[in-house]
Order: C-alpha cells, then structure tokens, then sequence
C-alpha cells in the first residue's frame, strides 16, 4: 500500500497559501535602553611571556612586542608591596584608559612576584575589559623588568 509522495503531499499543504508581500511585512521596533556597558572579560590567550583578549590584531600585537607603539603611560611598581603594586596598577590603567591612552609600561623590576601581581591585575575581573594584551618590553624600555601593555581604544 503506497501513500502519496512527499511533493504531493506538501502541493496539499500549500493549497490556497499566498506569499507574503515584503511591503506588507511589520518591521519590529528594536527597543532602545540607556544601560551602562556591562564589563565583560574577553577571553584571555597566554602564549609565552605574550598576554592578548581574543580578537586582537596581530599586527597591533607585533608592534606592541617591537615597542613600536608609543608609551603614553609608565607605572612604576619598585618598591611597592604586592598589595600597593595591586592598587597602583589598578588604578594607574584606568586612568589612563579614561584619558585615551593606547599604550602603557608597567615596571615591576626583575623579581617575579611583582610581575605576576601586574599580570594577574592586568588580566583580572577589574581590568579585563581595558586590557587587550600585555608583553615583556623591548630591552631600552626596562626588558624583562617591564610590561608593554595595550589598552582599549574609548
């Protein structure tokens, strides 16, 4: 026993069916809010010394390895305890992200522990959505002792 085929059946289907006219179609109202921008944190990729968000250019990433961008921004953490280092950064990056800097160093000296705190602030909740990449400086600009850092565009 064979029943109607598939192009007969969907011919019954659409029987009396009429297309619908593209000046007859609503456009739906897309609703327009003021909310503030959430700060999202951007998945972050560590590859080596070479800290960068998803979706960063790899050219602007070369020219931030060269330290060919200019350093608009130095924070110097020599001296500071890891909390005060923490502060410092925080604070330091945000300012100059509001003033509409593009490039900054952070100097953390040749020890390891405040290197990993500036990362770990550069790369953390408070700054994620500032912070696009981060590398070790060229050796004129502090070397192994510093950060190349780059900021958001505003």
């Amino acid at each position: 026993m064979s029943g109607p085929d598939d192009d007969e059946l969907f011919e019954r289907a659409m029987h009396g069916v009429r297309p619908i006219v593209k000046s007859a179609r609503v456009p739906v109202a897309q609703e327009r809010t003021s909310r503030p921008v959430p700060k999202q944190r951007a998945p972050f990729t560590v590859e080596g010394d070479l800290g960068f968000a998803h979706g960063v250019n790899r050219r602007q990433l070369k020219r931030l390895r060269s330290g060919k961008l200019p350093i608009e921004v130095s924070i110097d953490l020599h001296g500071h305890t890891g909390d005060v280092a923490r502060d410092t950064v925080l604070r330091r990056v945000r300012e100059a992200a509001e003033a509409g800097a593009r490039c900054a160093r952070v100097i953390h000296g040749r020890g390891h522990v405040l290197r990993e705190v500036a990362i770990e602030t550069l790369t953390g909740d408070s700054l994620a959505h500032l912070v696009l990449a981060y590398c070790p400086a060229q050796p004129n600009h502090g070397g192994a002792g510093a950060l190349y850092v780059l900021l958001r565009r505003r």
